[in-house]
Order: C-alpha cells, then sequence, then structure tokens
C-alpha cells in the first residue's frame, strides 16, 4: 500500500523557510517537509486500510497456528514413516541374504545329488555280487544243474534290482522293426512273418522310464519277392 496518496504535494503552494536549506538533508526528511498534515478524511481512510491489513494478518497468523498445531502430529507420523522404512530396510537385506543361503544351500544339495546319484543302485547291486562270491566258492563242488540254478537265482535277483529302479527289458520279439529303439544286425527271410518285423533279438534293450537306456540288436525279417505268374508260364514255353 502505498502511503503517499494520502498526503497532498504542497511544494507548488508553499515556499521553504528562509534558513532553513533541506538540500543537504536525507531524501526522506525532504519530501516530508513538501507533505501537509493528513486531513480527518484521508486519516479515515487510512485507518480503514490498516484495519484491513490488521484483519488480513490475523487470519494468516491463525491458519499458521492451526498448522503450528498440526506439526506435532506431523512429526510423529515423519518419525513413525522413517522407523518403518528402516524396518521394511532391514527385512529386505534379511530376505536377501536368506534366498542367498537357500539358493546355495539348493546347489549344494544339487551338486552332492548327481554326485552320489548312483549309490543307492549301486548298494542293491551288492547283495547280486554277494551271490556271485558263494557261487564261484561252490562252483568246483557244486552239480552242473546246482550250479545252473545259482546262476539263474543270480540273474533273477539282478533283474529284480533293475525294476526296481525303473530298468525294465523292451519287448523286440515278433515286434515291428523302430529305428529309434533298434539296431539292425541283419536281415534274413522267414517264411510266414511280416517283412520288417524283429525274427532275433541278439542283445537285450533297456529302458529306464521312459527313456532308452539301450537299443535292442535285432535281426529282422525280409523275405524274397515272389514273382508273379506270368513269369513262370512265359519261361515254361
Amino acid at each position: 500500500m502505498n502511503y503517499e496518496d494520502f498526503y497532498e504535494d504542497e511544494s507548488a503552494s508553499e515556499e521553504t523557510p528562509a534558513g532553513e536549506d533541506f538540500s543537504a538533508a536525507p531524501e526522506g526528511m525532504r519530501n516530508e517537509q513538501h507533505r501537509r498534515p493528513l486531513s480527518p478524511k484521508a486519516m479515515k481512510r487510512r485507518i480503514r486500510v490498516l484495519e484491513k491489513e490488521l484483519q488480513d494478518l490475523k487470519e494468516k497468523c491463525s491458519g499458521l497456528e492451526e498448522e503450528l498445531k498440526e506439526l506435532p502430529s506431523l512429526k510423529d507420523k515423519l518419525s513413525e514413516t522413517e522407523k518403518k522404512l528402516a524396518e521394511a530396510q532391514e527385512q529386505r537385506k534379511y530376505d536377501l541374504a536368506e534366498a542367498e543361503n537357500y539358493r546355495k544351500r539348493v546347489l549344494r544339495e544339487r551338486s552332492e545329488l548327481l554326485r552320489y546319484s548312483g549309490e543307492k543302485v549301486l548298494k542293491d547291486l551288492l547283495d547280486v555280487v554277494d551271490n556271485f562270491e558263494r557261487a564261484l566258492e561252490h562252483a568246483e563242488s557244486a552239480s552242473k544243474e546246482s550250479l545252473l540254478e545259482g546262476l539263474v537265482m543270480i540273474k533273477n535277483g539282478l533283474m529284480k534290482v533293475l525294476e526296481k529302479n525303473e530298468v525294465k527289458v523292451m519287448a523286440c520279439l515278433d515286434e515291428k522293426f523302430d529305428p529309434n529303439v533298434h539296431e539292425a544286425l541283419t536281415m534274413c527271410p522267414a517264411p510266414g512273418k511280416e517283412d520288417g518285423t524283429v525274427l532275433a533279438v541278439s542283445q537285450q534293450g533297456y529302458l529306464f522310464k521312459d527313456h532308452l537306456l539301450r537299443p535292442a540288436k535285432v535281426v529282422v525279417v525280409k523275405n524274397p519277392e515272389e514273382k508273379p505268374a506270368a513269369d513262370e508260364e512265359t519261361k515254361g514255353e
């Protein structure tokens, strides 16, 4: 608010009193010497303006007081938020460390599992080895029938070990030749059998679960082509 509007400039109507030099006086003082006293009307206007400004200041102060009242609560909320953030960061560090430990533990267990994966099978095979040793100890004194019976028992024990570990013999005889699981050693005729079927098995094939462990070596049927009857008659003529 420019209060100079409430004053009237008297520089044009009044002269500077004799003997008084205002040239060296401060600018504010020189200006005040040229202002007339406020008139009652101007004074009222000025009072109204000041009252309005005072009211505005009171309203602003009132708003500040309300904000100051809320300040402790905001400080508490900020402190609580900072505490929760610190706890969340600590929990995150703990979770990351726990995840890393779990990853290392899984890798270690997996490595040990791969390293000793055949241990169970080998333990089962030890019983078969024990039976072989017993058979060899009594081989010289045992009869042929007794020795053969012992060998059959050892083979059956070995097959049980394989079955227990999900290893099974493939059924090949009289089956259609399949290059994915069969290896053809030779082909030979077999009247009455269809071409491409397995006639004999030279070496058994095995499956481990659904995976081919070893293909079977087989003999496959291949009959000679029959000549047409018309060709025979022509030769006879």
